[in-house]
């Protein structure tokens, strides 16, 4: 970590992405396809 606190693009993408696929996980498969766009 840098001394200035600053968070690596990296680093933030990647928290990002799993707590974003921990959200998901909590709606239903269809419910999931309609927050992604991808209507069934």
């Amino acid at each position: 970590m840098n001394p200035d606190g600053e968070v690596p693009d990296a680093l933030l993408k990647s928290l990002l992405d799993k707590s974003y696929q921990l959200v998901l996980a909590g709606f239903s498969k269809k419910k999931q396809r309609q927050i992604l766009g991808i209507e069934a």
